[in-house]
């Protein structure tokens, strides 16, 4: 039985007032992939969203996390309803030091358009901002892809964006440099569009990789949203291109909720994946009698994987708890 679909009262409330006031003035009603994704997204859990092309997936990945960076970023301005209770949580002379949100994309091309439609809401939320009588910390775009200019990369060293926008390879070019590492230090989401794009072959696994650097480098668990228009999320979720995994009957039509990926480098043998399984999130936190229970269905698909050894990287997907 599929989730009841939250109204829209309840999908905006969570927002905060600045958020909620320029949404419904200036796009309207949340559609079906917003008034489901905003929930599931607030809760914490990481996330995968199939709806049509012109549904509304954009703004039903980014809104959340626009609202939390503002939060964060509006710490120390003391002067924006519905962000009072973070005005401890950032020092000033902080605002500037990292990424807050990965967006990547597999096709380079879409990677301007989305920050130009990015840039639209963010000059809306500005506007009704000023209109209000209140300052709106300055959030900053950057597209970093094999073309991006020589120049523009060290701008972005010096003052990095709290939103960057790549595509696979670039951020795997991106860890492999000290400089660049440190900025990852703040993400708190990484959004990947067109995800169907990457399941199949060595890219999802090289990404997946990179994946797991980024969340090691920040320090905790990483919010996960995917995005796509044209695959059916339980049958693609279980390719990427290592072995079929046993993927449960989803709950929502639009979303798979938790995902569980293990990046494993060199040889590992089906013990020390299941091994590596239980310390992952969501596990670490059940009890040894509850996670047996709910551990037990991968790991029979474990053995009936086979793992193939040699392969360098391993993703499981399953429901939520």
């Amino acid at each position: 039985m599929g989730r009841k679909t939250a109204s829209e009262n309840e999908c905006m409330s969570g927002f905060s007032p600045l958020i909620r006031d320029w949404f419904l003035e200036s796009i309207g009603s949340p559609s079906e992939p917003q008034r489901r994704g905003w929930p599931e997204i607030a809760s914490g859990r990481n996330v995968l969203i199939c709806s049509p092309t012109g549904s509304g997936k954009t703004f039903a990945a980014f809104l959340k996390c626009l609202d939390w960076v503002i939060s964060e970023k509006s710490a120390s301005l003391n002067n924006i309803a519905g962000y009072e209770k973070y005005q401890v949580k950032t020092n000033k002379d902080d605002l500037n030091k990292g990424i807050r949100i990965i967006y990547i994309s597999p096709l380079k091309a879409l990677n301007n358009d989305i920050c130009r439609n990015l840039e639209l809401p963010l000059d809306g939320l500005r506007q009704k901002a000023h209109e209000q009588g209140m300052e709106m910390p300055e959030l900053k775009i950057a597209v970093r892809t094999g073309d991006t200019p020589q120049k523009d990369r060290a701008k972005m060293l010096k003052d990095p964006p709290d939103i960057l926008i790549t595509t696979p390879e670039s951020l795997f070019i991106m860890l492999t440099s000290d400089s660049y590492r440190k900025l990852f230090r703040t993400v708190e989401y990484i959004i990947v569009d067109e995800i169907h794009y990457i399941c199949s072959g060595k890219r999802g696994v090289h990404l997946s990789l990179s994946i797991e650097r980024v969340e090691r480098i920040a320090g905790k668990p990483l919010k996960r949203i995917g995005l796509t228009a044209t695959i059916n999320p339980s049958y693609q979720a279980k390719q990427y291109d290592i072995e079929s995994v046993r993927v449960p009957q989803n709950c929502l039509d639009v979303l798979v909720q938790q995902i569980v990926s293990i990046a494993c480098e060199g040889e590992q043998d089906t013990d020390e994946i299941f091994a590596m399984v239980r310390k992952a999130y969501p596990y670490r936190n059940l009890p040894k009698k509850q996670f047996d229970i709910e551990g037990s269905p991968i790991y029979d698909d474990l053995l009936d994987l086979g793992y193939e050894r040699g392969y360098s990287g391993m993703t499981l997907w399953r429901k939520a708890l």
